[in-house]
């Protein structure tokens, strides 16, 4: 897997964290191989919901901590994946999904997940169980 910069899903970034085992040796050498990692803010917004509702121990400003310290690099939200969000086609409408999935078009940027439904899509990613 010769990729140098990618997007990494909610996910896969809590697997970093607590389940590493989980990421395939394919994926999980690429994330190793120092590429440049991107975690979306849509990705800390998602898991501070996750937070909130007592589904998650990390609060959103221990996961910007973590990203920070690991040389993730944070991707905000700017207006040109605001405007490639109606190009986003999905079986399921899940906002926080298709936001990644048009920072990834806009940016050139892989998505790196193990979502089924994102993996079936006309967009770049990578299965992170691989």
């Amino acid at each position: 897997m010769a990729v140098s910069k990618f997007l990494i899903d909610s996910h896969v970034f809590l697997w970093l964290l607590q389940e590493p085992q989980k990421i395939g040796k394919q994926a999980l050498g690429a994330i190793a191989s120092g590429g440049t990692i991107y975690l979306s803010l849509v990705s800390i917004w998602e898991l501070a919901i996750k937070y909130s509702k007592g589904q998650l121990d990390f609060s959103p400003g221990q996961l910007i901590k973590i990203a920070e310290s690991s040389n993730f690099s944070l991707l905000p939200i700017d207006p040109g994946h605001i405007a490639l969000l109606p190009k986003i086609i999905t079986k399921h409408d899940d906002p926080f999904d298709k936001m990644l999935l048009a920072q990834g078009l806009a940016e050139n940027l892989p998505l790196v997940t193990a979502d089924k439904t994102l993996l079936q899509t006309k967009y770049q990613t990578i299965d992170a169980r691989l």
